[in-house]
């Protein structure tokens, strides 16, 4: 199924989806394969509940958010914010950006990446994982042996240590 510029108009569906670098597209640091694949999800909810272009509470948890978020760091002038303020680990390791930040990644988003959506009924979990495999999408941390992976995960950390830090600046 070719890729296609996002749209809000999502179906309710369950599937797979596939997102892509467009032509002319940059992402700092990151080696992309020639066809720009980026990332392959799942959704069992439907695919307008994994919209990661424009979550609806303005802010989204998901990795493929998060990673492309701790790469676009400096070029987006992001600043890494913890998700609440409970003070538990997950708060500040499930780091988000404020609503500045968040509208600023997902025009990054809309200008620059396509979404391929398969509606699938059956395991999913089972073709999403064969399909990250195959595949091989430089953003996905999970599924194979990811080269990129610890670069990944050290842009993250330095997110991750920056709302850890904001967390304790709000508390003081």
């Amino acid at each position: 199924m070719a890729a296609q510029a996002w749209s809000p108009a999502s179906p309710a569906q369950t599937g797979v989806y596939a997102v892509y670098l467009n032509d002319g597209a940059n992402l700092p640091e990151l080696d992309i394969p020639p066809d720009g694949l980026l990332y392959v999800g799942m959704t069992k909810k439907g695919f307008a509940a994994r919209d990661h272009f424009y979550p609806q509470n303005g802010s989204s948890g998901s990795t493929l958010r998060r990673s492309l978020g701790a790469l676009l760091k400096d070029d987006l002038n992001l600043t890494a914010l913890p998700r609440d303020k409970s003070g538990r680990w997950q708060s500040h390791y499930n780091y988000r950006f404020p609503v500045e930040g968040e509208a600023a990644l997902s025009e990054w988003m809309f200008r620059s990446l396509m979404l391929a959506r398969i509606p699938f009924e059956g395991d999913i979990a089972a073709a999403e994982g064969k399909l990250i495999a195959l595949l091989k999408p430089p953003l996905n941390l999970t599924g194979w042996s990811n080269k990129q992976r610890a670069m990944l995960l050290d842009c993250r950390r330095v997110c991750a240590m920056e709302a850890k830090q904001a967390l304790g600046a709000s508390a003081a």
